[in-house]
């Protein structure tokens, strides 16, 4: 589950009260925060429905196999489990080199395919947000549950 509040009534924890845009500390209308891991913000600004996350915590029955049907977490509601096999199904589709990740290009085709429509100026810290293990890439886990937490 993402965290409550930010723009609009999307989810995030609203404008952060330091930091700048683009990475000018101490400027700005409060975009990215002053520190960050990497080019990974520490929080978000909630802008389009996201922010920094607080994310539910899972257990899965089997360790992750990309060459295995995926494997819904145990416990999950049947809404959440179908929302999970939906954007599994679409992950699996644009992962055409069959590494169980999305690269950026990869990611962004898939977003569009599921009819997410993000503004072009969004989509990097959208994708560092969903990548929370900061691998730089989105592994199928990451993606289902992002997916299944806002849509």
């Amino acid at each position: 589950m993402y965290g409550q509040g930010g723009y609009g009534g999307g989810y995030g924890q609203g404008y952060p009260q330091q930091g700048g845009y683009g990475g000018y500390p101490q400027q700005g209308y409060g975009g990215y925060p002053q520190q960050g891991y990497g080019g990974y913000p520490q929080q978000g600004y909630g802008g389009y429905g996201y922010g920094q996350p607080t994310r539910t915590q899972y257990n899965y029955s089997n360790p992750y196999s990309a060459n295995a049907a995926y494997c819904v977490p145990m416990g999950v509601s049947p809404v959440v489990a179908q929302k999970m096999m939906t954007a599994s199904n679409a992950f699996r589709y644009f992962d055409r080199d069959h590494t169980g990740t999305l690269n950026q290009n990869e990611w962004a085709q898939c977003m569009s395919y599921l009819g997410i429509n993000i503004p072009q100026s969004e989509m990097n810290r959208l994708y560092y947000m969903i990548d929370s293990d900061r691998s730089g890439t989105i592994n199928e886990r990451e993606f289902c549950e992002w997916f299944s937490s806002c849509y």
